[in-house]
């Protein structure tokens, strides 16, 4: 079977770059465990079928307590959007290059289970990378004084 190359290292540069700006953010190795999950999280949902979503969606709005419920929520979620527009950016971009990827997986006939291990996997490494090449570059490299970036 052949991959979407091209998709397949944008979405590694991406989490790539996910995992430098976490790295800086915080060395907890329980915040770098829980975004993993997270970035498995993702790479499930978007390889989820379409008639499970769509089960899900339709149970949401079946009755109106439940759309009230879902309208307040999502009234809230626009409103955490906007105040952190920095980070909802970013978040947004991690799920466009997931959507993009996944619909090229689609596109050459690729199951849910292998496009969600390729999408997985790829995600994975590509924050691995950015955690390590932070690490290395920042604290090793400062430390050493070789290869440090300024």
């Amino acid at each position: 079977m052949r991959l979407p190359i091209l998709s397949l290292i944008l979405l590694w540069l991406i989490y790539a770059v996910f995992g430098w700006n976490f790295a800086s953010t915080t060395s907890r190795l329980l915040f770098w465990a829980l975004a993993a999950c997270c970035i498995i999280l993702v790479a499930l949902v978007f390889t989820a079928p379409s008639s499970m979503v769509r089960r899900v969606m339709v149970g949401v709005l079946r009755s109106d307590s439940r759309a009230f419920i879902s309208v307040i929520i999502l009234a809230f979620a626009v409103v955490v959007a906007g105040t952190w527009f920095a980070y909802f950016t970013r978040v947004l971009v991690l799920l466009a290059a997931g959507a993009l990827t996944r619909i090229e997986l689609q596109r050459l006939d690729y199951g849910e289970w292998p496009a969600f291990a390729v999408i997985g996997v790829v995600s994975l490494w590509g924050f691995a990378m950015g955690l390590g090449l932070h690490h290395y570059f920042m604290v090793v490299g400062s430390s050493t004084g070789v290869g440090a970036i300024a």
